[in-house]
């Protein structure tokens, strides 16, 4: 059973990149061009040319060539010192002298240097070591001698920088006036099922806060629609995701939407808009503790994992029949040939489309072709599997035999677009066994 810090970790790792603001801290190089495969772009010096070369070059076909000049970027943020994880570049000037100077300039005026070190090749120069903790930088410089010449190339400066979507669990903190994500753990409850058995419900919160600083129309509109967006990526995520990855367990409330306009105090506080969606996971436990039951974890068709599962049920078909013979007494006879009868239920309907419809048995051969014709698989039971995760976290595998789709039926579809569509697929296969027991 989740609870709130599983569904943090859930949130920031599901979160789709281009949707602003977004949770994690986010990696990459702070550096414009650190090649120079695009010439001056993202350099200046102060008299506003830079040197490019083609003379010598580590990677790609230009490096900066520096005799005498100081050429520099400048970032439009300083970036913490804190964040820096590398700072480096290498350097190559035909000769083993010191042939410049490397500087970092921080935020608050001071600097740190480094000696360039050139050689008759390429050669590493690691400036992180140089930084001073606490500050942040706000150019980094390359300083050139009037004694002879050197060459830079791929430069580079990895932070990560904190993400503007604060994730936070149980309290809000007043201090961050902007996007908050509030997760908050509601008192579990445990409600009698039957003897030694009882259900454990762990009931959650989710509060999205914005605070704007001002009154203007015009913020408070482009706030909406940030407001919106962080709500539609969270029920993107719980929709697409949560079958799969927290198991089927899961229910989720609507969001209630408030707004704070002003504090109680004398002076107005910022406009504060204020949103809330509760989610609800449960298990079953014996008395003694222990879960109960298993769980179906994936169904794999055709190497295809089949999302959004919701349930999967499957039934052997009795192969006996009753026989009333005239005169005689009722037999039964062993008449029908084994069967069983599958019936699964999912959400997501582009996964199955991609499972049936677009996912090859062999060449043009389908599960469902384009005229409807539904096609046996798996025939040695390895293209259709179901798997089953006991309480332990233990993987039951079993295989499908000469499996064939029946029907696709749409058995839930709200015109509001306010309710979860819901497809229920039923098939036909000769045999269901679990792997340790495969037929010889």
């Amino acid at each position: 059973m989740i609870d709130v810090k599983e569904l943090k970790t859930f949130l920031e790792d599901n979160w789709d990149s281009d949707v602003t603001p977004y949770p994690k801290a986010i990696t990459g190089d702070k550096i414009v061009n650190g090649s120079f495969e695009d010439g001056s772009t993202g350099w200046t010096n102060d008299y506003g040319f830079v040197q490019i070369s083609t003379d010598q070059h580590r990677t790609g076909t230009h490096s900066l060539n520096n005799y005498s000049q100081t050429y520099y970027q400048v970032f439009s943020t300083p970036i913490p010192v804190s964040a820096v994880t590398e700072l480096k570049f290498y350097a190559y000037n035909g000769n083993n002298r010191e042939n410049g100077r490397f500087r970092v300039v921080y935020s608050d005026g001071t600097d740190s240097t480094l000696s360039i070190n050139g050689s008759t090749s390429w050669t590493l120069n690691d400036a992180l070591s140089i930084l001073v903790a606490g500050k942040s930088i706000s150019r980094i410089k390359f300083e050139g001698f009037t004694s002879d010449f050197v060459y830079i190339d791929d430069v580079s400066l990895i932070a990560s920088e904190a993400g503007e979507l604060s994730i936070i669990i149980d309290e809000y903190d007043p201090r961050d006036p902007n996007y908050q994500l509030l997760l908050v753990n509601r008192p579990t409850k445990n409600i009698f099922v039957a003897p030694n058995v009882f259900k454990v419900e762990q009931n959650m919160s989710i509060e999205l806060h914005q605070k704007l600083v001002v009154y203007d129309p015009t913020d408070i509109a482009d706030a909406r629609v940030v407001f919106k967006a962080i709500k539609d990526e969270i029920q993107r995520i719980m929709s697409v995701y949560r079958y799969d990855t927290l198991g089927s367990l899961v229910n989720l409330g609507a969001w209630t939407d408030d707004k704070i306009p002003h504090g109680l105090g004398l002076g107005k506080a910022p406009l504060e808009m204020v949103s809330r969606m509760l989610i609800q996971s449960f298990e079953y436990k014996s008395t003694d503790g222990s879960l109960v039951g298993t769980r179906v974890s994936r169904v794999s068709i055709l190497s295809q994992d089949l999302l959004g599962l919701i349930e999967v049920d499957w039934k052997e078909r009795d192969q006996w029949v009753q026989v009333d013979i005239p005169r005689g007494p009722m037999v039964n006879q062993f008449l029908l040939s084994p069967n069983v009868d599958i019936v699964i239920t999912s959400y997501d309907w582009a996964s199955i489309h991609k499972c049936f419809y677009e996912t090859a048995i062999s060449t043009d051969h389908y599960p469902v072709l384009d005229n409807g014709t539904k096609l046996r698989f798996s025939t040695d039971g390895t293209e259709f599997l179901i798997y089953l995760v006991d309480s332990e976290g233990t993987t039951y595998t079993f295989n499908v035999y000469n499996v064939a789709v029946r029907t696709i039926d749409l058995v839930k579809g709200a015109t509001s677009g306010q309710a979860e569509t819901m497809w229920r697929i039923t098939l036909q296969a000769d045999l269901i066994t679990q792997q340790a027991d495969l037929p010889t």
